[in-house]
């Protein structure tokens, strides 16, 4: 995984949240943006933008929980935290469905939320 996702883990994980994502290809980039953070960021090939994502949303995270500000924004977006050793093998989603040819792509993340 990527190294800010390890820094968190390395701290005590209270559980873990599931954040929807959502990639595209414009002309010779790739783009991908996190739904719930607002997170994006963009690379020249699918695999670095989703790791760069990744990354980016596990920064996010814990910059939420450095400022005290982790439970009124998962509050106010609606983003559940799933208590460690809960087990989730489906979540319910509303994604957009696109033409498979032109994408967007859509994935979920599950990432470590340390106290």
């Amino acid at each position: 995984m990527t190294r800010s996702v390890t820094v968190a883990a390395a701290r005590r994980t209270i559980g873990f949240v599931v954040l929807h994502l959502r990639f595209w290809k414009k002309e010779e980039r790739w783009y991908g943006e996190c739904l719930e953070l607002g997170t994006s960021t963009f690379a020249g090939t699918l695999e670095r933008t989703q790791e760069e994502l990744a990354e980016l949303a596990a920064l996010h995270l814990n910059a939420l929980e450095g400022a005290g500000e982790r439970t009124r924004f998962f509050r106010e977006h609606r983003i559940r935290l799933y208590r460690a050793g809960e087990h989730v093998t489906a979540i319910d989603a509303n994604l957009p469905v696109a033409d498979p040819g032109i994408g967007p792509l859509e994935a979920a993340l599950r990432l470590p939320v340390s106290a």
